[in-house]
């Protein structure tokens, strides 16, 4: 869940096939991707998730955000669990000053609607409280919703596609508005409990109501050091981002970081 703590709670399907089992620690956790993880933890489970990213734009500056802790807790009831993300620290550098802020608290829920054998789908609800520091990414002054739909499925034993179809309700001092945020990924297993995988996103009004969508592209790899503990490390670009109505520009944006998740 990285990035968009959410949780639609639905009604479960029926099915009779065998059901959607986790084989590794990365079929859980949501972190580094865009996209979150469909199946959910079982009861009396929690899942801590922290880690550390540095974004940069040629020639305007940088923004470090950690530790990015969250924790994903399943409930007593089947299939639905509490996520959970706290505060982290954003250290901007620009033109040679650095100024530290805080990101917006965030909490929801996960609830699986359908899983068999080779897929499983899932609904998020979700709200980011404005904790954080105005100026910095990701943070509102007002209270944000979001609806989400996860889904994966197991092409096979070595790859598993994902995707994320998010919907924001966004507030900004005058206006609301609503963002739409596709994500998609594709991760292969690898010899000795190493996942590698690539991701794409786009992010819809980046910049506010009128403006255009931003493209991200990422690719990692996490491996689990043993059955409760799990290591990631990535790399992403943001495309260039020119919006014709407000002229406001970025050039490419290079994101690198890593993290870990534990569960106890």
């Amino acid at each position: 869940m990285k990035r968009f703590l959410t949780a639609l709670t639905l009604a479960a399907l029926a099915t009779t096939a065998p059901a959607f089992a986790a084989t590794s620690l990365s079929d859980l956790v949501d972190r580094p991707t865009v996209t979150d993880a469909a199946l959910t933890l079982a009861p009396n489970t929690v899942l801590v998730e922290a880690g550390y990213d540095n974004l940069s734009y040629k020639g305007i500056g940088s923004v470090a955000t950690y530790p990015q802790i969250s924790a994903k807790i399943g409930t007593e009831f089947k299939n639905l669990e509490l996520d959970v993300v706290a505060p982290s620290e954003q250290r901007k550098s620009v033109s040679g000053s650095t100024v530290t802020g805080g990101t917006n608290i965030a909490a929801g829920l996960k609830y699986l609607i359908l899983h068999a054998k080779r897929y499983a789908v899932s609904g998020e609800l979700g709200v980011q409280i404005p904790t954080g520091t105005i100026g910095f990414p990701g943070v509102y002054t007002k209270t944000q919703t979001s609806v989400a739909v996860d889904a994966n499925y197991k092409i096979n034993k070595t790859f598993t596609v994902k995707t994320t179809q998010r919907f924001t309700a966004q507030s900004i001092p005058g206006d609301r508005y609503g963002s739409y945020t596709p994500s998609y990924a594709l991760s292969a297993a690898l010899p000795y409990k190493t996942n590698v995988f690539a991701e794409y996103a786009s992010f819809g009004r980046f910049t506010g109501p009128a403006t255009k969508s931003a493209r991200f592209f990422q690719v990692g790899a996490n491996h689990e050091l043993s059955s409760n503990l799990i290591i990631d490390v990535e790399a992403g670009r943001y495309a260039s981002y020119t919006d014709t109505g407000s002229g406001y520009s970025l050039p490419k944006g290079t994101q690198i970081g890593f993290g870990a998740a534990y569960k106890l």
